[in-house]
């Protein structure tokens, strides 16, 4: 039996690692004027030390517990910002031994040695940026995006266990809960402070739309799909809730996105499935009534005339001003990537662009792409491209081997429930770099780590 990461660490190590977080947390107080708390920091990191030295499962819950206070955090480095940062550079540094002196353990299928491989580009394109003169602060800001990856291999490790596995489950079931309510929250009180007609009929909350596609697309795989009827109709009604928060995104590629993770669904399902779905779908439509006169009763006019315009400007490029901006954009890129397509041009390098506005267009130094795939192509050149390529690949055929091979009925529906979240974000890809942002890089680090904990040990594939 192979032993476990999450029981194999160096204890001095942890200790050294713990000295250079606490470093880092001092310095970003400081920079943040934040010095009252330098003594909760100090105080705080010495019992949390000797409790990872005496069980090192509770780092990585921590670490992916504290993703929450990252991705909610405001603009610029807050106190919860500093937290997360020292104790992703202490599963830096933890990734970096474990990887080292057990590699036998690490890379025990494909998946993992492509995860592997990830973690040298980010080097590459740290390097390749400061080359082009990016500053170091930027770099360090472009691979802030990518921190969740590096709690993969313990994550996998997690997963493998039982009881952990379903910590791991409850953890992301909240997370789902919290950015929910957090978005029901945040679009009323939109709505509330809303002054003109126009202020109110563009309200959206566009944040953290990936989790709560995932929660979406899980509840209705359930709901459609699991033969319990209590559990199945449990589902339908968190389907509801998270398709309305979906919705009141106004995200147009988070629509289409499940869509797409819908014709997933249908793709691997049988015939019986199928009018399922279609059935709680109608049935999600009268949930959705039902929410919005409950929670948005005197705006709900306002919101349907909003969501109608959103809906109309999906294939309006030539009309939409925000879809205008994103064709220049994406010309832009090609024309760059063109001039550079083997090396790339590293992470935080700005390039400059025509901005159109509704006013009078500006030429703007921009370092953020909208289309993903294009972003991979411009800051890692095409070996990255291709890197990216495998991994998704690799996702996508671990779920859709793992839910034809499977018999029990929980594990087949969230290998199909994750094909069909991995495939949406394929789509919505194309509008939102799913491999530049924090929150959906969380989502692809637990989406691989699960599969490869599902997969056969030491070298062997599914088959």
């Amino acid at each position: 039996m192979i032993k476990p990461a999450v029981h194999n660490i160096d204890k001095s190590f942890v200790l050294f690692a713990g000295i250079l977080a606490l470093t880092a947390v001092f310095a970003v107080l400081k920079f943040t004027h934040q010095a009252p708390l330098y003594l909760i920091a100090i105080a705080v990191v010495p019992p949390v030390l000797f409790t990872i030295i005496r069980n090192p499962s509770l780092l990585y819950f921590g670490f992916f517990i504290s993703s929450v206070l990252y991705f909610d955090s405001e603009d610029g480095i807050t106190f919860f910002d500093a937290i997360y940062f020292a104790l992703s550079l202490v599963m830096m540094a933890v990734s970096a031994i474990y990887i080292l002196k057990s590699p036998d353990i690490a890379f025990q299928n494909s998946l993992d040695r492509t995860v592997f491989l990830f973690y040298l580009m980010l080097i590459y394109g740290a390097i390749v940026g400061l080359i082009w003169g990016t500053s170091p602060t930027k770099v360090i800001a472009g691979i802030a995006y990518y921190l969740p990856i590096f709690g993969y291999f313990f994550f996998r490790d997690l997963f493998r266990e039982k009881e952990k596995a379903k910590i791991m489950g409850l953890i992301f079931l909240f997370m789902i809960f919290f950015v929910v309510i957090r978005n029901f929250l945040s679009y009323r009180e939109i709505l509330l402070q809303a002054t003109m007609q126009w202020q109110a009929e563009r309200a959206r909350v566009p944040v953290n739309e990936v989790i709560v596609l995932t929660g979406a697309v899980f509840f209705i795989t359930f709901a459609s799909l699991y033969k319990k009827y209590k559990l199945a109709l449990l589902s339908l009604l968190l389907f509801g809730v998270t398709f309305a928060s979906l919705i009141l995104t106004q995200s147009r590629g988070y629509w289409l996105a499940f869509l797409a993770s819908c014709f997933g669904l249908l793709s691997l399902s049988d015939l019986a499935s199928k009018k399922r779905l279609l059935t709680y779908a109608t049935l999600l439509v009268l949930s959705g009534v039902v929410i919005a006169t409950v929670f948005f009763s005197d705006q709900l006019e306002l919101i349907l005339i909003g969501l109608s315009k959103r809906f109309q400007s999906i294939g309006q490029a030539g009309v939409d001003i925000s879809l205008k901006d994103r064709i220049v954009e994406s010309g832009t890129v090609i024309k760059k990537i063109s001039e550079n397509p083997i090396l790339g041009y590293g992470l935080g390098t700005t390039f400059t662009r025509e901005v159109v506005s509704a006013n009078v267009n500006h030429m703007k130094p921009m370092s953020f792409i909208h289309n993903g795939y294009l972003n991979v192509l411009f800051k890692f050149g095409i070996f990255g491209f291709i890197l990216f390529l495998s991994l998704s690949f690799q996702i996508l055929q671990r779920a859709r081997l793992l839910y034809l091979k499977s018999t029990h009925q929980s594990e087949k529906l969230l290998y199909l429930a994750l094909f069909s979240i991995f495939f949406g974000m394929l789509v919505v890809n194309n509008t939102s770099p799913q491999f530049q942002q924090f929150d959906s890089m969380l989502v692809i680090t637990l989406m691989a780590a699960y599969l490869s904990s599902k997969s056969p040990d030491n070298t062997a594939e599914i088959k």
